[in-house]
């Protein structure tokens, strides 16, 4: 032993190792005295990434380092290092680091209670906890005061529950704590270390992502899809359908036989909507037998002479073939336009049949007549956009539950009860 004078900074110091030899010693803090424990040369060895004794504003709250300790995870032979603090309240926080990750382990005196029929995962505060890890850990050295007995800490055995953005850590079912992320640049600002690495693994459980969302995102999802739907039903229940021109036509005029090459509609009125223009159908159902007919449509605004053109073939073919009867086509079409403003109209109608263009100067067969009636509806219900956005939302609610899948494999990835692990196969015959 070296006999150097060691100042004591915590109260509660339960072994301290002298800086200059490294040798373990058992504190009375009655008698302010030492008992030497043994040599811990390993601690000679090491070096600390914060220097002993070493001051920082962490949190708002001003902390000084009294002692580290490095130390390996038995089961699976995992090191880090802990570095004790003191505030001037005499209150201990570790400041935890594997691998250049940074967490901050607080000591509380409330605590979760596990469940006895599931003591693997428990909920506080509407957030779940789930068992990440649990094992035994091996004091490799010691460097500086220690508030707990280094012996006692052998036997404990320990249980990590793992939530969002924080973890609670229990030691042989009594004592509680809390871990947080904090990140290296914060530990390197608040202990001025120029050289501290301040790289960042984002697959470590901690590693708040701002990128990634939420897990309530899909519920977010779903309540939207749920007003949509309710909007939708709302119009549907609110725009009943209204029949704002009906009429009959033929492609031949009655009286002199002839094709007709254009006929017009009389004027009907389009209503205004809830959001200004409607939406209208128009229905077309054709007498076509064995036939086709296609019908040239124009919606003509009376007041501003803006016009809407669009064609509907319509065709129908049935016959009987080998003992069985067949039929292909459709006597009825429909056409949809969205944005119709609200005015007076009239349609023109150019029909064309198998006999050619009606009322032309070449027809190269005798015009069959062909009977039809249109139907323009008002107030009609658009499905598309409905289907366009809840597709969308299944998407989005898709696309987020395997970006959430893949973080939360990397947040398991350090577990020794990793759900996700999957066993190789080794082979094997029966």
């Amino acid at each position: 032993m070296c006999q150097t004078d060691n100042p004591i900074y915590c109260k509660d110091a339960k072994h301290y190792a002298c800086g200059k030899c490294g040798a373990l010693h058992v504190y009375d803090p009655a008698r302010q005295a030492f008992t030497f424990l043994y040599d811990n040369k390993e601690a000679m060895r090491q070096r600390g990434k914060i220097r002993p004794y070493s001051e920082a504003f962490l949190r708002g709250t001003w902390y000084r380092l009294i002692g580290i300790t490095w130390l390996t995870e038995k089961e699976q032979q995992t090191h880090w290092q802990e570095y004790l603090l003191i505030d001037n309240q005499q209150q201990i926080v570790t400041l935890s680091n594997y691998d250049g990750i940074w967490l901050m382990v607080k000591s509380i005196s409330t605590h979760p209670e596990l469940p006895t029929y599931e003591p693997n995962e428990f909920e506080l505060d509407g957030e779940w906890y789930y068992l990440y890890s649990h094992y035994h850990t091996q004091v490799d050295a010691v460097q500086g005061e220690v508030p707990y007995d280094l012996l006692e800490r052998e036997k404990v055995h320990t249980q990590e529950f793992l939530g969002r953005e924080r973890m609670y850590i229990q030691e042989d079912k009594t004592i509680w704590y809390t871990s947080e992320y904090i990140d290296a640049q914060e530990v390197k600002d608040g202990f001025e270390l120029p050289d501290l690495d301040v790289h960042s693994q984002e697959n470590h459980p901690l590693r708040h992502n701002p990128l990634a969302l939420p897990r309530y995102y899909n519920g977010f999802l779903g309540v939207v899809g749920i007003l949509v739907s309710l909007i939708q039903l709302s119009f549907i229940m609110l725009g009943m359908q209204k029949i704002a021109f009906e009429g009959n036509f033929s492609t031949i005029d009655p009286q002199t036989g002839a094709g007709i090459a254009k006929m017009t509609s009389p004027p009907f009125i389009i209503h205004e909507g809830f959001w200004g223009t409607k939406a209208i159908e128009l229905e077309t159902h054709a007498e076509v037998e064995n036939n086709w007919v296609e019908l040239y449509y124009t919606l003509i605004n009376e007041k501003t002479g803006e016009e809407i053109s669009f064609a509907q073939p319509v065709e129908y073919y049935y016959g009987y073939e080998d003992g069985e009867s067949w039929a292909e086509g459709d006597k009825n079409i429909a056409s949809l336009l969205s944005s119709v403003p609200p005015s007076t109209y009239r349609l023109e109608i150019e029909p064309i049949t198998s006999a050619g263009e009606l009322g032309g100067t070449i027809t190269p067969v005798t015009p069959v007549p062909v009977h039809f009636s249109v139907t323009v509806k008002e107030d009609v219900t658009i499905w598309l956009n409905y289907i366009i956005v809840m597709t969308l939302l299944v998407l989005a609610g898709i696309i987020h539950y395997f970006r959430f899948r893949a973080r939360d494999m990397k947040r398991w990835e350090l577990s020794n009860l990793n759900p996700y692990y999957i066993e190789p196969y080794q082979g094997g015959s029966e």
